[in-house]
C-alpha cells in the first residue's frame, strides 16, 4: 500500500507517480468532461449516504453506472474491472462538494477511473444520527466507508466473512483533513481493500497518552454534558414535564454565521493556520 502526506495545493498522482496539476479557481459548472452523479446508498443501520460519483464518459456505457437518478451507482462494482476506483472523504464540517473540481480533474488526468465522494452522516445530505445514540468516532465513519464500498460493489468481500475476491481492483482513498484520519483506520483495518491512500492536511487521528486514559475521559464526559446543554435546549426543560424531547437539528442563522463558526477550528491545532 502507497502513502502519500500532501498540502491541499491540488495535486494529483497518476500511475503511482505524483505530479502536480493547477486547478483554476472558478464558479458555476465544472470545467472538464466527465458523467457525474448523486443519488443515496442505504446502510444497514438505517442511515442514508448521500454520494457524489464522477465516471470517465467512456464508462458510462460500460453496463456499469451510466445513466442518471437516485441510486444509480449502487451495486454497479465489477469484480474484474481494471480501471481506476478512487474514494473521496471529506473533512468535518465539510462535505462531498469541496471535491467537485478535483474530481473531475482526476478523471481528466487518470484516464478511465471511477470517483465516488460521500457525505458523512450528519454532514451535507447525509442523514443525522439520532440524537440520543451514542457520540460519533472517527472509526465510526469509517464503518460507513466499509458500508458505502459494500453497496457500490467496490470491496473484495465475495459474499461469505473471510472470504476475499482477490481479482476485485484495489482503491484509491484521498482523504481532506478528518477524512484522511479515517481513511488511515479503514486502510488499517482492510488492507486487501486498499491500493493506496492520499491524506490532505491530515496525518491520521490525534494520539493520546494511553496512561492517561481515565483523565481523556473525564474531559470528554465534562465536554460532552456542557455542549449537551448547547445543542439540545429543550432536554433541559423537558425534565421538568414543560416539554416533550423532540430531536434538534443545527441550522445556521445565516452564511456569515456558518463561516465564522467554521474559522473557528483552525483555533484547535497549532502553529498559524487560517481558512481562506
Amino acid at each position: 500500500m502507497n502513502l502519500m502526506l500532501l498540502s491541499v495545493s491540488n495535486l494529483l498522482f497518476k500511475q503511482g507517480s505524483f505530479k502536480k496539476v493547477l486547478i483554476p479557481r472558478v464558479r458555476g459548472a465544472a470545467l472538464f468532461s466527465t458523467n457525474k452523479m448523486e443519488f443515496v446508498i442505504p446502510c444497514s443501520d438505517g442511515i442514508e449516504i448521500a454520494a457524489k460519483q464522477w465516471r470517465s464518459p467512456e464508462l458510462s456505457n460500460d453496463g456499469g453506472s451510466g445513466g442518471s437518478g437516485i441510486g444509480i451507482g449502487i451495486g454497479s462494482g465489477d469484480s474484474c474491472s481494471t480501471h481506476d476506483r478512487i474514494l473521496l472523504l471529506h473533512g468535518w464540517l465539510d462535505n462531498a462538494a469541496s471535491f467537485h473540481l478535483l474530481a473531475p480533474r482526476l478523471s481528466q488526468e487518470l484516464g478511465p477511473c471511477d470517483i465516488l465522494a460521500i457525505d458523512f452522516p450528519g454532514h451535507g445530505l447525509s442523514s443525522h444520527k439520532s440524537f440520543d445514540g451514542p457520540t460519533q468516532l472517527i472509526s465510526e465513519y469509517a464503518f460507513y466507508v466499509a458500508e458505502s464500498l459494500s453497496a457500490m460493489g467496490w470491496d473484495s468481500s465475495s459474499g461469505g466473512e473471510g472470504e476475499e475476491n482477490n481479482t476485485h481492483k484495489k482503491i484509491t482513498i484521498i482523504g481532506h483533513s478528518m477524512g484522511a484520519a479515517v481513511s488511515l483506520i479503514y486502510a488499517a483495518a482492510f488492507p486487501e481493500h486498499i491500493e493506496r491512500i492520499v491524506l490532505l492536511e491530515g496525518a491520521g487521528p490525534i494520539a493520546r497518552n494511553a496512561l492517561d486514559v481515565s483523565n481523556h475521559i473525564r474531559q470528554s464526559i465534562t465536554r460532552r454534558r456542557r455542549s449537551n446543554r448547547i445543542l439540545y435546549p429543550h432536554m433541559d426543560k423537558s425534565r421538568n414535564g414543560n416539554e416533550i424531547p423532540v430531536p434538534r437539528k443545527r441550522v445556521y442563522k445565516n452564511l456569515d454565521f456558518a463561516t465564522a463558526t467554521r474559522q473557528k477550528t483552525t483555533q484547535l491545532s497549532p502553529v498559524n493556520q487560517y481558512i481562506s
